[in-house]
């Protein structure tokens, strides 16, 4: 729920603070996990912020922005809507995902190998978006108090 909170759509934070607000990047997007999804992999995972910006923007400003996001949302929690819309949005992209049959067995076989709980196939989205404003608050704590990394790709004649 906080990477939804953070980079789940044109609304979120990181988007309306490094985009639209202040613009030090073009893209931004937050999720869970090197593949993506909540639950693709066995705990621990990563909270993965990828972030597009010019060859003039400094990459710290890029950084201060995202790191100054999630301490906020450490600090004060999502609001209401907030909480609302990233619920909305996972709700809508889960179903998206098992919409075709194929996909649903594989969720099931990989929630099986991964957690031993096939079953989680049809409770873990209900597991996710039952998630309060204090959780969202909590885990975004624990994840500001802890190191981050950066990795910063330039295309080949990218001048930086």
């Amino acid at each position: 729920m906080v990477a939804a909170v953070l980079g789940g759509g044109p609304a979120s934070r990181l988007v309306r603070a490094a985009v639209r607000d202040y613009g030090p990047a073009t893209r931004v997007t937050a999720h869970l996990g090197l593949t993506g999804g909540p639950f693709e992999s066995r705990d621990p995972d990563a909270l993965v912020v990828s972030a597009v910006f010019g060859p003039r923007t400094p990459a710290g400003a890029v950084e201060e922005t995202i790191l100054g996001e999630l301490a906020a949302l450490a600090q004060d929690g999502p609001t209401e809507a907030e909480l609302l819309r990233a619920t909305a949005r996972l709700r809508a992209d889960w179903y998206r995902d098992i919409d075709p049959i194929g996909a649903r067995t594989r969720r099931v076989a990989a929630f099986e190998l991964l957690h031993d709980r096939a079953e989680l196939a049809l409770s873990a989205l209900a597991e996710l978006t039952t998630v309060g404003a204090d959780e969202v608050r909590a885990a975004a704590a624990e994840l500001a108090g802890r190191r981050h990394a950066a990795v910063h790709l330039v295309p080949s004649g990218g001048g930086r």
